[in-house]
């Protein structure tokens, strides 16, 4: 990964909201190589879990698992209103705060998304622990005429007290703009 490439042309666009680049469409795992991000923060997911049929608890996860991950690494916390299901940020990884040049923690998705791209992610997140199981896609993000692609995982957990919690993890590859 050509990390000062990116880095440069960060630096080099205007100020946006980078996670609302492109659609999002569903990865999958075969398509990654064996030794990548999303695939081993899945596997760790997996090896949390006490019952196959539960979200994983939260209190099992480790900071020191995967270091590699936590700047890449947003927390969201999933809340129910009488106006609907929101997901409050908990965590977000300096990475992704450089990437879209705003740290979101305190915030909730609605404050950043509304109608039509809301609803995608809540229902992408509701999906997940409904199935108790990740979701991964992948979706374009053009920088400085580079074509970038973000691939994505959500990953549900359980806290102690009841509430679930959604790690989303974000893993940019490059990739030439005339492939698909």
């Amino acid at each position: 990964m050509p990390w000062k490439i990116f880095g440069q042309a960060l630096r080099d666009m205007p100020e946006q909201d980078l996670l609302s680049a492109g659609p999002l469409l569903p990865l999958d795992s075969a398509e990654l190589p064996p030794q990548h991000l999303l695939l081993r923060f899945r596997e760790y997911w997996a090896s949390l879990r006490e019952d196959m049929d539960a979200l994983p608890p939260r209190e099992r996860f480790s900071l020191t698992a995967i270091p590699e991950m936590l700047p890449w690494l947003t927390v969201f916390e999933r809340h129910e209103s009488a106006s609907g299901i929101d997901y409050r940020v908990r965590v977000h990884g300096t990475e992704v705060v450089h990437l879209t040049r705003k740290d979101w923690t305190g915030t909730s998705l609605s404050e950043h998304f509304s109608g039509h791209e809301l609803e995608i992610r809540i229902e992408e997140f509701e999906r997940s622990i409904a199935l108790v199981a990740p979701q991964l896609s992948r979706g374009p993000l053009p920088i400085s005429g580079i074509s970038w692609e973000l691939s994505r995982g959500v990953f549900p957990f359980l806290t102690r007290s009841g509430a679930v919690q959604i790690f989303l993890l974000y893993v940019l590859d490059r990739k030439p703009a005339d492939s698909h």
